[in-house]
């Protein structure tokens, strides 16, 4: 969808924050307040380039327990790969705080946050959540990656999903460079649905495990999110520079689970 389907928030005010082309700021927006009255807040960091360009957003932990996509943002923050020279970045590590804090996929009253979107300002304290997020980040964003893992005890085969049949996304999703997409639209309530419908093409990232910051994973994901922003004329990369991609892409229709018909321990003779 084009920019001119909405009205976009400036990028460069944030209440009362004011963030410079060339600048990165530190920024916490105050999501509510927990059962103790401790106040609850959404870290995150935006970045602008010198010139004007898109605005790409990149968040995890939507999932409380999903963490490799936190650790690739905080690796983004701490050690940036490449010098951002047009448009911004948003960075929010985790988005699900109070997940987070207890190692839990779910929020404290047992919502699953990523069925929650768009959410509701006068909701329950996971609905609020998702009401900030969809102005505060989604509000501002002309593109979103969204990063997660399997759920526990699994582990996912690196893969992003995409609405295919919408050009925005298919360009992002392809740009990332995984070896497999999975063309899906995504369930009702999920970030990535409602924010495309808010005028925002998005995609996720699915990545190894739960509770985990795995190395492989992070470099996976910091070279997807190199060419997504090279896709995007965001950063200048040399050819010879430019991050390796998948040798071929695979695009997954459909998906269904393998059930096993008996008892017993499962062998794996194959890894992911």
């Amino acid at each position: 969808m084009s920019d001119t389907l909405r009205k976009k928030r400036p990028i460069g005010r944030w209440a009362r924050k004011k963030i410079k082309p060339g600048e990165r700021k530190r920024l916490l927006l105050k999501v509510g307040e927990s059962f103790t009255g401790v106040g609850v807040h959404l870290p995150l960091m935006v970045w602008r380039g010198l010139e004007e360009g898109p605005v790409l957003g990149i968040t995890a932990a939507v999932h409380g327990d999903e963490i490799n996509g936190t650790g690739a943002i905080r690796r983004l923050i701490q050690e940036p790969p490449f010098e951002l020279k047009r448009g911004a970045l948003i960075l929010v590590p985790v988005i699900n705080m109070m997940g987070f804090e207890r190692h839990s996929r779910y929020t404290p009253d047992r919502r699953d946050l990523n069925r929650t979107f768009p959410g509701s300002k006068n909701g329950s304290l996971t609905g609020r959540l998702a009401h900030l997020i969809m102005k505060e980040v989604v509000g501002r964003c002309d593109y979103l990656v969204d990063l997660h893992t399997a759920a526990v005890r699994r582990t996912n085969f690196p893969n992003v999903r995409a609405d295919m049949d919408h050009p925005d996304c298919e360009r992002l999703a392809e740009a990332f460079g995984a070896e497999v997409i999975v063309n899906s639209a995504g369930p009702d309530g999920s970030l990535r649905r409602e924010a495309y419908r808010a005028g925002c093409p998005t995609i996720i990232l699915e990545a190894g495990e739960a509770l985990k910051v795995e190395p492989s994973v992070q470099d996976m994901t910091q070279r997807g999110l190199t060419h997504i922003m090279a896709e995007l004329d965001m950063i200048d990369v040399a050819d010879d520079l430019r991050p390796d991609t998948a040798p071929h892409q695979m695009i997954v229709q459909s998906s269904s689970w393998v059930r096993a018909w008996s008892g017993g321990f499962l062998k794996f003779h194959v890894a992911p």
